[in-house]
This record gives C-alpha cells, structure tokens and sequence, in this order.
C-alpha cells in the first residue's frame, strides 16, 4: 500500500471498482501528462451484503453501461471492512528490515483492531517525518473474507483482480488530483456515505488519520422523514431538492417561502448529526496539525451521496471556519488535474474512492 506518484505517461489505466456495502461505482481513466482524464465511469445500486450472485450481478450491469477498456481491475472494499491504527513505531525498527517493520506493525495493528478472531490482512504505509512526537506509521487491517469476496464476485464475471486497496488511500489520491496540496498543508477529504462518514485527514499526498467520525445520510433520512412525517423515500427528495436552510447575514432568517419553511425543518432535523460530525473533524484537524506544526490548514473536500445536499457544504464551512467544498467545485480550477464531464446522475462524487483506484495504478 501506498501513496501513488503520477507520471507524465499517457496511459488507460485499469479499471477502478468500489464495492460499497449499497451500491457499485466503477472509473476508468486515462493519464495525459499529468492530468486525469475520466474516460468511463458507471454506478449501480442497492447491492446487498453477502449476496455474491447479486454483487456479481450488479457488476455485469454496471459493464453494460460503459464501453470499458481490459478485464484487470482493482478493488476496494467496504470501509465497513477496514480499520485504520495510527502507530508510534521505535525508529530502530523503522530503521530496519522491511520485514521486521512488517512483523512490529502487524503486533501492534492486531492488539488495536476490533475484528477479533476473524482471519485478516494487515498493511502498513509510512507517515512523513515530523520533528515532533508523533505517530509515524499506519498500520490497516482488512477482513480476509471480505477480500475473497470481492475478488470472486469479479472472477465470476470474468475480471482479473490485480490490487484491493483502501478506500481511504484511494480517496487521497482522488483529493491529491483535485486540489495539488504542497508537503506543507494540512487538507482533508470527507465521505458522507450511506450507512457511514468517513475522513481523512492529509499532508500533501499522505493520509495522517483515518476514521470513522459517525453515521451517514441514512440517519439524515430518517430523522427528516420522523420531523416531516413522511417516508424515508420522500424525504431523501426533499433533501435533495431543499437542503438545508443558511441565515442570510443580517437576517434571522431567510426569506419564507415553502423553500426556505422546508430547508429549515430539514436543517433542524439533521443539525444535531452535522454538529457532531464538524465536531469530529475539527478534533481531526487539530490532532494533526499537533503532529506536523507550523504546517497550513487548508480545505475539506466532501465526497459521497450526502454531500450532494444543497447547501451543506456552506453549513459546515461556517462550523469549522476552513474552506469545503463539494469535489465538482474544484473542477476547473487552478491545479485541478482532474477532467470530468458527466450527468448530474453521475455526480463526481459518488466516484471519490472508485477513480482514485484507477489513478492508483496509472
């Protein structure tokens, strides 16, 4: 595992498949020089956990709706899947033999995991030297039949699975292309998923801290359907139709209209949720800004199906007093390397984890 270096090789990369716990993402991409261009990209939803026929399924469809290139892939599992333990390892040992570092991680990873007895794979990847004391490695623990699963899920179709990686690397590199962070900048990148919010916390291409920093967009739906009474259904449209309401300055409020009546209730309703989330990732922010001083804190990048709410981006810019964007706001902007053309169906952000897969390997 590690950090991907771009090259200046025009090259098709293989194929990137995120294999989340509700749905299937899958991008190819092309390297010209250093920019990135999405050459196909397909999603599909509702894959159920455990069903490989259905997961195998859901594949086959999603290669129906692109014209891909090859039949290597690589894979990331579900971040359900996966732990992240930031580690403190001597620097004799880190010193040594790759081996030994290897055998130091995997002791200290799987005293911290929470897998128990499951049979698991464990990695490492090593942090940037900081002259503070602070973690240097982290070490990643995967669930080996998850592993298998995915990789016979794509056997079943036909595809040749060369690499699982992380979402969490994969998603670095993804916000690396967006945004070009120099060595000394603190940045972050956010997936607000279904069942689960996801972060990373980054200096230049290295992921510092990754974890879990509480509930996705699941728990938004129901606590907008309960304060609405309506179905989980309906308030989803709701969401993405209204967002959630922002005070105008010098207001108490915005203009009432139904719109604005609406994106109050929905902003009540999930204020709670976001709250803590903000809270989490200030926390985040300030550990690692501890561990690398005097570095620059820059953006938050939001990724995921809850990041397409309408205004919750600004909603938790005003709570962390940083820059957040949505991942399409950086297209076109100066440093993107990235070029995207799409749908809005097939906004940028459901594919964070899915093209930084394909960078990984281009």
């Amino acid at each position: 595992m590690g950090v991907a270096t771009l090259t200046s090789r025009s090259k098709t990369s293989s194929i990137g498949i995120d294999m989340g716990t509700t749905g299937v993402r899958i991008a190819q991409v092309a390297m010209r020089d250093h920019d990135v261009d999405v050459i196909h990209k397909a999603r599909i939803g509702a894959v159920q956990d455990g069903d490989e026929a259905r997961s195998a399924n859901m594949l086959t469809r999603c290669f129906q709706q692109e014209p891909f290139k090859g039949k290597t892939v690589h894979l990331a599992m579900a971040a359900s899947d996966v732990e992240y333990h930031t580690l403190e390892i001597p620097l004799a040992i880190l010193e040594g033999s790759e081996d030994n570092i290897a055998k130091v991680v995997s002791s200290e990873t799987s005293r911290l995991m929470t897998f128990g007895a499951n049979p698991v794979e464990i990695r490492y990847w090593r942090l940037p030297d900081t002259p503070s004391a602070a973690p240097n490695t982290v070490g990643v623990v995967a669930k080996l039949d998850s592993i298998q699963r995915i990789i016979g899920d794509c056997a079943t179709v036909g595809l040749n699975c060369a690499c699982v990686d992380t979402p969490a690397l994969a998603m670095s590199r993804f916000g690396v292309v967006l945004g070009n962070w120099k060595n000394e900048e603190i940045w972050g990148i956010t997936d607000i998923g279904h069942h689960h919010t996801r972060l990373a916390v980054c200096v230049g291409e290295a992921p510092i801290l990754v974890r879990s920093i509480g509930p996705g967009v699941q728990k938004w739906k129901e606590s907008v359907a309960e304060a609405l009474q309506v179905s989980e259904n309906a308030a989803e449209v709701q969401m993405r139709d209204h967002g959630v309401a922002l005070a105008t300055r010098g207001t108490r409020q915005a203009v009432n209209t139904e719109t604005s009546r609406l994106a109050s209730l929905i902003l009540g309703a999930i204020r709670s949720e976001v709250n803590k989330l903000a809270n989490e990732i200030k926390r985040s922010y300030e550990y690692v800004l501890g561990c690398y001083p005097q570095r620059q804190v820059r953006d938050l990048i939001l990724c995921g199906g809850g990041s397409l709410t309408p205004n919750i981006a600004e909603l938790i810019a005003r709570m962390l007093g940083i820059e957040v964007h949505r991942a399409s706001d950086y297209l076109g902007r100066e440093g993107c390397r990235l070029r995207w053309t799409s749908t809005s169906r097939n906004a940028l952000e459901h594919y964070a984890v899915a093209i930084g897969l394909a960078i990984g390997e281009a």
